[in-house]
């Protein structure tokens, strides 16, 4: 049922983000890459700080990538509808939209949403339920 599987889908969103938690320091991520590179900086010695805001990372990569949020450039571009994203991983997630894939229904209203994170912001938005409330379907 979709009841189910947005239950479900909510589910293994909460369990993906709690896997990405440093053990070593208060650091966390959805992003299982964004997460290893920070582990392993705390092997590899001490962290890269953004020139232009301080943020720290775990590799030169992580900033020279970070570093485009700055310059306000947009490299990746869209094959479809020609949106420019400053992330390769931002315009994967986009081209979603145009492949329908991945998509999520509001059990109350059948919207559709492409990300997990919409859908839940918009059943406490829209629905007020509350993240007790969906666990508990």
């Amino acid at each position: 049922s979709s009841k189910k599987n947005s239950k479900d889908a909510y589910s293994s969103t909460e369990k993906y983000w709690k896997q990405n938690k440093c053990p070593l320091c208060p650091y966390i991520t959805g992003s299982n890459p964004h997460y290893i590179d920070h582990l392993m900086g705390h092997v590899t010695g001490p962290p890269i700080q953004c020139p232009v805001c301080r943020r720290c990372f775990a590799s030169k990569h992580s900033v020279q990538e970070h570093l485009l949020f700055h310059t306000k450039r947009k490299p990746y571009q869209c094959l479809v509808c020609n949106q420019h994203f400053n992330l390769k991983g931002t315009r994967q997630r986009h081209m979603r939209i145009h492949s329908g894939e991945n998509r999520f229904q509001c059990l109350e209203c059948s919207k559709l949403f492409f990300r997990m994170e919409h859908l839940l912001t918009h059943y406490h938005t829209q629905h007020k339920w509350s993240a007790e409330y969906i666990d508990s379907l």
